[in-house]
């Protein structure tokens, strides 16, 4: 029987390698605060041989103290510019952490710490750091139970003083409808965010007006996640209005799993035909029918070479008999814009 232990891993000396890479992918490696301690080591100022300007940390085990002392090597690292510390548990203290580092970094673009049960309390310090920083374009909130208050501190954030951040993703936290109109709201005065996440808060009819209603002076926004909302097709049937009659500059949109059946697919059949500006468009798993699928069809007969549609998400909707399949299938013969069209289903996911 053999004695050997296999020796830990030492992650200071894989950051600090003469020949390192730039990119370093150490998720699910069930890092613990310990390790964390390494990675901060390496992470400081005083370690030339740094090189490391992407970090992936993604489902490990690192707690508060671990990400203290890593949000603390970021208040002098001036090469690392995209972090990724989703699904640990920094909690709202570790969230804290970096909103001090982020009052002081300026070479961070990118920021997960989404699925991290930072709450409220984390989500308003971060908040409030997105203020003043003007250098991280990219933030990670989700999962994270932000609730009400965390939600109305990011808003304030957007609509304020900050000038750099272009995407952020907020999903899964339950904001509900009361949620998303204070950050549609915070839309109408913010010129700087490109894209926006919001699939899994719960959204309802409510949240598909005000989204609706910003749509139509928001000059920045090109790329919205709506999926799994419960907007119904009275939800779907609003925003595929506005995209019918207003010019917008939303070039990809996705509002999967959003029960918006046929009367939703309908509607956005003829967004198809006179929109200008929509690149992407996913509805999948929306239960959209034969009927749904015969009106997208007919759509895409009648696209002309102004419209922009590259991209038609239509997965799992397990309805789509084979008329409707046909029908897209014959459209797809003379719709010479379309890149890519997708229409597939698993029955075996609705099994599981």
């Amino acid at each position: 029987m053999s004695d050997y232990v296999e020796e830990p891993p030492n992650y200071y000396e894989l950051l600090v390698k003469e020949d390192g890479d730039l990119k370093i992918d150490l998720s699910s490696k069930q890092i613990d605060d310990e390790g964390a301690k390494q990675i901060a080591m390496a992470l400081t100022m005083d370690n030339p041989t740094m090189k490391v300007q992407e970090l992936n940390l993604s489902g490990n085990n690192i707690q508060f103290s671990g990400a203290l002392v890593i949000a603390k090597a970021l208040e002098t690292n001036q090469i690392l510019y995209h972090l990724n510390l989703y699904r640990n548990t920094i909690g709202p203290d570790g969230a804290a952490a970096f909103a001090e580092t982020l009052k002081i970094n300026q070479t961070l673009t990118y920021l997960s710490i989404g699925f991290n049960n930072i709450g409220s309390e984390g989500s308003v310090a971060i908040a409030k750091a997105v203020e003043t920083n003007q250098t991280l374009q990219s933030l990670d909130l989700s999962n994270n139970n932000l609730g009400y208050e965390g939600v109305v501190a990011i808003a304030n954030a957007l609509k304020t003083t900050n000038k750099t951040l272009t995407f952020l993703s907020i999903g899964y936290n339950n904001i509900g409808p009361e949620g998303a109109v204070t950050v549609a709201k915070a839309l109408e005065t913010n010129h700087t965010l490109d894209k926006l996440v919001l699939n899994g808060n719960n959204l309802e009819y409510e949240s598909a007006v005000a989204i609706a209603t910003v749509l139509k002076t928001n000059k920045t926004l090109t790329s919205l996640v709506l999926d799994c909302n419960d907007m119904k097709c009275e939800g779907a049937i609003v925003i595929a209005k506005v995209l019918e009659m207003h010019h917008t500059f939303l070039e990809h949109l996705s509002l999967c799993a959003n029960d918006i059946r046929c009367e939703g697919a309908k509607a956005f059949a003829k967004v198809l035909t006179m929109n200008r500006t929509l690149k992407g468009l996913h509805l999948g798993y929306n239960d959209i029918r034969d009927e749904g699928a015969l009106a997208i069809a007919k759509a895409l007969l009648e696209m002309t070479t102004e419209t922009s549609l590259e991209e038609l998400d239509l997965e799992e909707n397990e309805k789509i008999g084979p008329d409707g399949a046909w029908s897209i299938t014959r459209a797809l013969r003379t719709n010479k814009a379309l890149q890519h069209i997708s229409v597939k289903y698993d029955p075996h996911l609705y099994m599981r």
